[in-house]
């Protein structure tokens, strides 16, 4: 049975004095045989200047503290120690040095939260605490990618060949997931890899609707973002913990869950401050205040005491222990908690301490009714009632639904009347002008504060920068008072009380539920938010090309790698959900190479097996229903792209995505299957059927091609119709549903074969350029696997496939398998690179095209030979 962690919370003294926490720790070492049995003291919180006033960062506290003792962690000894990172005080830059720096430090425990409004100086906030966990996700995620990791001898076997370093993971997400499989049975390629563990705050402690919902909605946005457990923010009502709790298991937010609890004495302010609304969030009533007033220090013990034996009741993990003025009284709480057990409930007398009822209004709002002495049967999910659009919201409506939705109605007009005034170049005194008109109308209709990357759509005609006092992308942070007014600013509600009610009217809160905005482009500010809208140039624009990630693919050594350590561990057969209990280093770098890829933009995540376990093709099925399945349950929605030469593999991945594994459940978005040819269509496309699809046609037959292994255009272009006509007229495949492939040579060996013959990207393009004319391919998507062009090229080939793809794009290709995190297709390609790709894409088999092609690959090489 695990241990029920102990947190404690500590602060410096007046701002700068760590005696309070050194001599914390000299007791806990001389002492911690007193911790009672059950309990454990997993580590130390350090705040980031709690109640936004100035103090000892955490960092530095934690290097003061670690100087002092004969380790090189000094008095800290076997805790963890977990830093709050905010992002109140640091842009985005400055808070990846400071989580680089907790890392070097061997710091991997975090807390990601929005942070405290600062009591004097400006905001910052660019991250939230959604933005955090993105931050720290990508951070981890950078490190799996730089790890070195050997190529297996044999890809048959897993053969792992380095063993773990100590301290690359968190103690306490150890002791909430439990060890890691393979660092004492086998060498891990995986686990020596530093990881943060990330928790999150959630608070149940909210009475109105749209703030109590909007906790739990962003709670699951946060596990989506990278949330590996839950920090509870303090309060004191039990019916609102025991909501939590059941909450989360009906939505099935599989987390490890830690209380709250706030040890309330006369001897510091804490109860009073929270009383006054001088730390926002946490609430305590009138009624508790004169209690804690008139209580001696046995009776302040005993609540907190109450609160522990509730948590671990209830089901927590564990408990961060708040306002302790000494190790003594952790022990003594513990001890008294041990003792209450599940007699609590009768204690409720002393925990429960609600806000007063609304004057008038709707009173305070409880997910669940009240419920008899230990019931547990499940109510329906609450559904709020309908909402009638309020005129602010039906005047946004009309202006953005007539004048700014793509494609229809004014839309098209607006683009192109800015574009013949030259408005679309962002400069000028005409730009000028209209910039400040729309500045000034936006200010007074919708508080704005000319940011120029427009939330206003998403969050239903409500600017959460000019309207919220911390400007955060994502509202609700915890800071709202009972009444859902701002805890920063109590003469406004909280902005996201109207953008819920919006939401509600509109029929759309499904959507607020899912939706998270990531943080405002920096480089927009000041500039027209309309302009970068209809010009594609805020966070709303899409990508100019459908990407089919590539890096879930066998081939590629760290997959394989990874592959080989979950066959090790057994884990192959694990559901999606699985992820977590297994503690699964290797499991976790695939389930985060899903998500980055998805969190990149990629329409579709490929995942190929086919050079695994050459010798047991049935093995190699169950690979790929493994990965169809972990696809399913963490790419956030995107569809896999199932990818073999094998018709056989095509089948098994179709059927596991419909089936969908042990999780069940029928998916929401047809896969694309890679590929489709002419002597494999028939037995192919019929599955449809059964299981729609969508897939890639790839140009090629089963009769043998030129002396070069390729065909001429005309012979492409045919079997561009053979595969066509056959899917869209005898099988009931759409003319999106198809993309064709005219294939790709690498650019190293595009050289002629045969006199007067155009080389394979001439050959490639010109077919891409012909299909996309012709009328009978109208709606038909055209596909490249890329990454091939650049194979054996000494350097730059991340630039060359940009340039590749450029050319390629203007003549109608728009999708492609790629590297999504090199973001193909936004960032202009190098003019001589685009040259380089120049010269073979105009190698039409004339001498003198083919003079200028190995010319410039000569050139290439000559430029970017390693030396």
């Amino acid at each position: 049975m695990k241990p029920f962690l102990l947190l404690a919370e500590l602060v410096p003294a007046q701002g700068d004095d760590v005696r309070p926490i050194e001599c914390f720790l000299r007791d806990y070492a001389g002492r911690k045989s007193e911790i009672p049995s059950g309990f454990r003291l997993a580590g130390v919180a350090l705040p980031q200047n709690p109640r936004g006033i100035p103090m000892l960062d955490p960092a530095d506290i934690f290097s003061i503290i670690a100087a002092k003792g004969p380790s090189g962690r000094g008095l800290w000894d076997d805790l963890d120690v977990v830093p709050h990172v905010t992002g109140k005080e640091q842009n985005a830059e400055a808070l990846r040095s400071a989580l680089m720096g907790f890392r070097a430090m061997g710091l991997t425990t975090v807390l990601a939260i929005t942070g405290d409004k600062p009591a004097s100086g400006k905001r910052v906030f660019e991250l939230d605490s959604i933005g955090l966990l993105e931050l720290v996700s990508e951070l981890n995620f950078d490190a799996f990618q730089r790890a070195p990791v050997s190529p297996p001898a044999k890809r048959t076997v897993p053969s792992p060949e380095h063993p773990p370093a100590p301290g690359g993971f968190s103690r306490i997400g150890e002791m909430l997931a439990g060890p890691r499989p393979g660092s004492a049975s086998f060498a891990s390629r995986f686990s020596s890899v530093p990881q943060f563990f990330a928790l999150a705050a959630v608070s149940p402690f909210k009475y109105t609707e749209a703030s109590l919902l909007q906790q739990y909605f962003k709670a699951a946005k946060k596990l989506q973002a990278g949330a590996q457990a839950f920090l509870l923010q303090m309060g004191w009502d039990s019916r609102k913990s025991e909501e939590l709790f059941r909450y989360f298991r009906q939505a099935r937010l599989d987390a490890p869950v830690l209380g709250n609890v706030y040890y309330l004495s006369n001897a510091n302010p804490a109860a009073r401050l929270m009383n006054e609304g001088r730390m926002p969030g946490c609430f305590v009533s009138d009624e508790l205040l004169a209690a804690v007033r008139r209580e001696k220090a046995e009776a302040h013990l005993e609540r907190a005491a109450c609160q522990v034996a509730m948590y671990r009741d209830l089901g927590a993990d564990g408990v961060d222990l708040g306002g302790l003025p000494d190790f003594d009284a952790l022990v003594r709480i513990a001890v008294r908690a041990g003792e209450i057990g599940p007699g609590w409930r009768q204690r409720r007398i002393i925990l429960d301490y609600p806000p007063p009822p609304p004057a008038s209004g709707p009173g305070l709002f409880y997910l669940y009714g009240p419920e008899t002495e230990g019931g547990s049967a499940p109510r329906p999910p609450f559904r709020p009632s309908p909402r009638p659009r309020t005129f602010r919201q039906r005047r946004f409506d009309f202006l953005h639904r007539n004048f700014l939705t793509k494609g229809k109605r004014l839309c098209p007009a607006v683009a192109g009347t800015a574009r013949a005034f030259g408005l679309e170049k962002g400069e000028g005194s005409l730009y000028r002008w209209f910039h400040g008109a729309e500045a000034a109308a936006k200010a007074v209709l919708f508080a704005c504060e000319d940011c120029g990357d427009c939330f206003l759509p998403e969050n239903f005609g409500y600017c959460t920068l000019g309207e919220c006092a911390k400007g955060l992308p994502n509202p609700p942070c915890g800071d709202a008072t009972p009444e859902g007014r701002c805890g920063n600013d109590e003469t406004r509600v909280c902005v996201a009380e109207p953008i819920f009610q919006a939401a509600a009217a509109a029929g759309k809160l499904d959507g607020l539920a899912e939706t998270a905005l990531p943080p405002r482009i920096a480089a927009l500010e000041h500039t027209s938010g309309v302009l970068n809208y209809v010009f594609d140039r805020d966070h709303a624009r899409g990508f100019p090309l459908i990407q089919i990630a590539e890096l879930l693919h066998a081939s590629i050594p760290r997959t394989a790698a990874a592959v080989q350590e979950v066959i090790k561990e057994g884990l192959i057969d694990a559901p999606p959900g699985a992820v977590r209990a297994s503690g699964s280093a290797a499991l976790g770098y695939l389930v985060s190479l899903i998500r980055r890829q998805a969190k990149q933009g990629a329409a579709y995540i490929d995942v190929n097996v086919d050079a695994l376990s050459e010798d047991d093709p049935e093995f190699r099925k169950e690979i790929l229903r493994f990965f169809v399945r972990l696809i399913r349950g963490h790419s956030l929605g995107v569809p896999v792209c199932i990818d073999s030469g094998s018709t056989e593999m095509l089948e098994a991945g179709l059927a596991a995505w419909y089936e969908g594994g042990r999780e069940g459940g029928r998916p929401s978005a047809a896969p694309l299957v890679n590929s489709v040819k002419t002597y494999t269509m028939e037995r192919l496309l019929p599955l449809r059927a059964r299981f729609p699809f969508k897939f890639i046609g790839l140009l090629v037959d089963e009769k043998t091609a030129g002396l070069d292994g390729a065909y001429g255009v005309e012979e492409l272009q045919a079997l561009a119709r053979r595969i066509v006509r056959a899917a869209t007229g005898s099988h009931g495949f759409a003319p999106g549903d198809i993309f064709l492939d005219s294939t790709v040579f690498p650019l190293s060996i595009d050289v002629p074969m045969e006199a007067a013959k155009p080389g394979y990207t001439f050959r490639a393009f010109e077919t891409i350029r012909r299909l996309k004319a012709d009328p009978e391919f109208r709606g038909v998507h055209f596909s490249l696997g890329v990454t091939n062009a650049v194979r054996d090229l000494p350097g730059r080939r991340t630039g060359v496939t940009r340039a590749y793809l450029a050319r390629a794009m203007e003549l109608g290709l728009d999708a492609a398998i790629v590297n999504v995190f090199h973001g193909y297709g936004r960032r202009p390609p190098a003019p001589d690179l685009l040259a380089f790709v120049d010269a073979f894409a105009r190698q039409d088999g004339s001498p003198e095209a083919v003079e200028n092609a190995l010319q410039a690959m000569m050139d290439f090489c000559r430029a970017n030979r390693k030396k």
